[in-house]
């Protein structure tokens, strides 16, 4: 039997500590949003609020997929589920489907992943909801992408982003445009995809969404690989070694680092890896969008 226990009334102390967990790892800053989410469940657990465990379960899950521990996400994700089916709770429902969805399509479980994301959309068209309708269909141009539809992936994610810029979001639109340059790169068609990341980073850099610029920036570098090897050794180096980088990101860099490995790759990595990171970013963005300008 499931408690019905208001946090907002037992514990409104604690009541941002979800969404401050979530708005941490939009920078990057993965431990403390992982910190805030434990303390956050913890006193879930005390006042027998199931729906303040199953928020804290979905944003633990969510982090956990960040940083590619996926067995971890699905084991928060599926308990969080379970929970809001039986409190009936959609709104809980939907951002569980969608932590769900991620973690099964990053398992190569693609049906599954689908069937959540179609279940979360149904819910955000429901509600209204402009931002998560824009997220789910990002998400099934995963799907679509990772089948190699990718006729159907670029539809999802240019109508994804439409939305994003209909209600200016700016981080959610840079995530749109990143998705487009990697369909494109799967076409080959190597100049569209090198526009989409430019704008992508452009457009997270003016949001300082960190995670999401260093994805663009991963993106110019796969461009890059062929005709500059040292400039994409470079920038997929600063990704791949930058602590506010999805796993994702990682993943991509280290094929594209793999590719070149040598001692001058090494080398490189050692200095990123010590160096001033922020500074570093900061530069390599600069020197990007003038570069971007010139074309």
């Amino acid at each position: 039997m499931v408690e019905r226990v208001s946090w907002r009334n037992e514990r409104a102390d604690w009541g941002a500590a979800p969404p401050y967990g979530a708005y941490r790892w939009h920078y990057g800053d993965y431990e403390q949003a992982h910190q805030l989410a434990e303390e956050a469940l913890r006193v879930s657990l005390a006042c027998r609020d199931q729906h303040g465990v199953a928020v804290a379960q979905t944003v633990l899950g969510q982090i956990a997929y960040l940083v590619g521990r996926y067995e971890d996400a699905r084991h928060y994700s599926r308990d969080s589920l379970a929970i809001e089916r039986e409190l009936g709770n959609r709104w809980g429902l939907v951002f569980t489907l969608v932590s769900l969805g991620r973690v099964d399509q990053a398992l190569g479980a693609y049906e599954d992943a689908q069937r959540s994301f179609q279940e979360g959309l149904a819910i955000r068209l429901a509600f209204g909801d402009t931002r998560g309708t824009a997220l789910c269909l990002n998400y099934l141009g995963d799907t679509a992408h990772a089948l190699a539809d990718f006729g159907e992936a670029r539809r999802c994610y240019q109508e994804s982003l439409a939305l994003f810029k209909e209600i200016g979001n700016q981080a959610g639109a840079a995530t749109s445009l990143t998705k487009l340059g990697y369909n494109a790169l799967a076409l080959h068609e190597l100049e569209s995809a090198r526009a989409y990341f430019y704008d992508a980073l452009r457009t997270a850099w003016g949001a300082q969404a960190i995670p999401r610029a260093l994805e663009a920036i991963a993106g110019v570098a796969e461009t890059l690989a062929a005709d500059e090897p040292d400039r994409a050794r470079e920038l997929a180096s600063l990704v791949h070694h930058h602590p506010a980088a999805t796993q994702e990101s990682r993943d991509r860099t280290a094929t594209i680092l793999a590719h070149m490995e040598s001692s001058a790759t090494k080398n490189a990595d050692a200095l990123v890896h010590e160096g001033d990171q922020a500074r570093r970013l900061q530069a390599v963005v600069a020197t990007l969008l003038r570069t971007e300008a010139q074309l």
